[in-house]
């Protein structure tokens, strides 16, 4: 007597003289898409695939998106500056209210809402409207690009 060792049986085998093959309604069958596509359907497309690690893994890809600073519009800074007095991250002088990007934490300001306190802006970049209102109600605007100018130019006279 001959033994022999049992096959796990394969899916296509499995259902043969079985019509639909598990798949349902004869429509459901059809094509590539009930198979997911052929070849490399949407293998970039799809997070996470069989080829992501082929794709994505040592082949020098590195997804670090530039970071963006915070921005504020005119009329959000303006509710904000007494509380900023207060906690002293803002400062009021006789030329008027001091406010630095750099102890705030803002990087660029936009041009919505209305300016009627003088204000000297220092360290943050501005879009056009907002340089506008700040210089109609008197402010003046110490930019980044200015002050960065003048610390190479002191140190080339060194």
């Amino acid at each position: 007597m001959v033994l022999r060792k049992e096959r796990k049986r394969n899916r296509k085998n499995k259902y043969r003289g079985h019509r639909l093959h598990g798949k349902g309604d004869t429509k459901h069958s059809r094509g590539a898409g009930s198979k997911g596509g052929k070849g490399r359907a949407n293998s970039f497309g799809a997070k996470f695939s069989k080829y992501y690690k082929e794709l994505y893994s040592g082949h020098g890809i590195i997804l670090n998106p530039k970071k963006k600073g915070k921005t504020m519009n005119l009329e959000d800074i303006v509710n904000q500056i007494p509380a900023w007095i207060k906690e002293g991250k803002v400062v009021q002088e006789k030329e008027g209210i001091v406010i630095d990007g750099s102890l705030i934490g803002i990087n660029k300001i936009l041009g919505r809402g209305t300016v009627a306190q003088k204000l000297i802006i220092r360290n943050i970049s501005l879009t056009e409207k907002a340089k506008e209102k700040i210089q109609t109600a008197q402010g003046i605007i110490d930019g980044i690009s200015e002050s960065a100018e003048e610390e190479t130019e002191e140190n080339t006279e060194e």
